[in-house]
């Protein structure tokens, strides 16, 4: 079983101007369209199973719209994460609603919200997801043009209040814990309870795959899950690099199964 735990949907008319957007301003080529059909195809083509798809609002205004299209998305084969922000004035009716649609979780991405995880106005929305038993999901680490730590809202460290502050949180840090600052996720998240995708920008194979492979070890290949960041990267077997690259890793074949669909498979519990 491969489940990928990390793609992007947009609505197709605005999907090529999102894709447009990003090459631009964050030098990321697509590899895909961006379109729920689109990564039906492609998940069809890679030997996919299931995938984490993403809504993101960048502003309260968009909230409801997102979350209405992406719950017109429901598909047997998605794990739907919808949107909301601080500013969003109705924002506990809107988990409410999410959830009532099937909606598993919250995709929050600093670099497109301005919000900080360890911000207080942050966390009733991180209890209020706890109580509904949602997921939590982070952009972490750089982004883009992000050079210094200093520019970055979604830090290991940030994250790691987070953690402390919200036992039983049911939280996914994106880009091995922190994209480009993987020493801080070393110090910071390594060993925690939460749950680390294997995507990375622009891409893991920039990654040295000894640390690599020593943080996924010391963190537990049992909180590890594959991950591509679709429509950015190519997915599964023939077609992806992130595939190539995880089965390169120095690891036991039953952790890569586990990494690839079975850790995924449990969390999500895709058991019926």
């Amino acid at each position: 079983m491969m489940i990928d735990c990390h793609t992007h949907i947009f609505p197709d008319r605005i999907a090529p101007k999102v894709l447009k957007q990003n090459r631009l301003e964050l030098g990321l080529e697509p590899y895909g369209l961006g379109t729920t059909k689109d990564l039906l195809e492609y998940m069809d083509a890679a030997g996919i199973d299931y995938a984490v798809a993403f809504g993101v609002a960048p502003e309260a205004r968009l909230v409801k719209p997102t979350n209405d299209w992406l719950v017109a998305q429901s598909h047997r084969r998605l794990l739907l994460f919808g949107t909301v922000t601080p500013d969003y004035e109705d924002w506990e009716s809107e988990i409410d609603r999410l959830k009532a649609a099937g909606v598993v979780g919250v995709k929050f991405n600093p670099l497109y919200q301005r919000i900080v995880p360890d911000d207080r106005i942050m966390y009733p929305m991180y209890e209020k997801l706890k109580q509904e038993r949602m997921f939590v999901y982070f952009h972490s680490g750089k982004g883009g043009n992000q050079r210094e730590s200093s520019q970055v809202r979604a830090t290991p460290a940030r994250l790691r209040r987070v953690v402390d502050d919200h036992p039983g949180l049911k939280l996914i840090c994106a880009h091995l814990g922190g994209n480009d600052m993987l020493e801080d996720v070393l110090q910071y998240l390594v060993g925690t309870d939460v749950y680390l995708d294997t995507s990375y920008t622009p891409s893991c194979k920039v990654l040295d795959s000894v640390e690599v492979t020593n943080l996924i070890k010391r963190h537990g290949t049992d909180r590890v899950l594959y991950a591509t960041d679709y429509p950015w990267a190519k997915q599964g077997k023939d077609h992806g690099w992130e595939y190539q690259w995880l089965l390169g890793l120095d690891l036991p074949e039953a952790d890569k199964e586990l990494i690839l669909g079975q850790n995924a498979r449990r969390l999500f519990d895709l058991y019926t």
